[in-house]
Order: C-alpha cells, then sequence, then structure tokens
C-alpha cells in the first residue's frame, strides 16, 4: 500500500486535493491511503483528516498572532504523527509557512 500525506489549510486546497486523490488512485496499480490535514471535500473522496482544516484557515496578522499558540502545537502534533506514521509521500497542498517546515522535517527524518 502507497501512503500519501497531504495537508491543505483552506478551502481552494481542500478542493485542488479532492481532484488529484481520483486522479491519483486511478493512475496507481496498487491502493493509496491518505491522510493528513484536509476538509470536506478530501474525505468525500477517501483522505482521512486526522485534524479540523479549519484550524489552518487564519488570514490576515492579527488572526494568525492571536492563533499562533494553536498553529504551533498543531504543527508539532502533525509532525510526530507523520514521522510515526512514515509516508511515502509528502504532498503541501497550500499553506506553505506550515507545510514547508513540515516538509523539511520529513526529509531529514
Amino acid at each position: 500500500m502507497l501512503k500519501i500525506a497531504m495537508i491543505a489549510g483552506e478551502a481552494s486546497g481542500d478542493m485542488l486535493a479532492s481532484s488529484l486523490i481520483p486522479a491519483l488512485q486511478k493512475q496507481s496499480p496498487e491502493e493509496i491511503e491518505f491522510v493528513g490535514i484536509g476538509g470536506r471535500m478530501m474525505t468525500e473522496v477517501g483522505f482521512q483528516s486526522w485534524h479540523n482544516m479549519e484550524t489552518l484557515s487564519v488570514m490576515g496578522y492579527v488572526e494568525v498572532i492571536k492563533s499562533l499558540p494553536q498553529l504551533l502545537k498543531l504543527r508539532y502534533q502533525i509532525l510526530d504523527e507523520l514521522l510515526e506514521y512514515q509516508p511515502d509521500v509528502f504532498i503541501g497542498v497550500d499553506a506553505p509557512d506550515f507545510t514547508f517546515f513540515i516538509e523539511n522535517k520529513l526529509k531529514q527524518a
């Protein structure tokens, strides 16, 4: 089984990833498991969202600053979960400030 981890942090990323998931399933000769952080559209096509995507959907400086402790906690929590899960592939759909950190740590591992 191919294990693909994905993180989408907003509605547009949820929409993009919800199209990518079935396309990848169609191309793969083996079963694929999709996990990480995603929205309703992704879960409708078989994605297992471990955390609520709305946590990442913050806009503007004030909202980000107010949400920073929660965002940092989530970043380290999902990183620990992904390191334990050991995905074959990681796809950061959007939220680059969040996903680039995860991507770099997964590469190092």
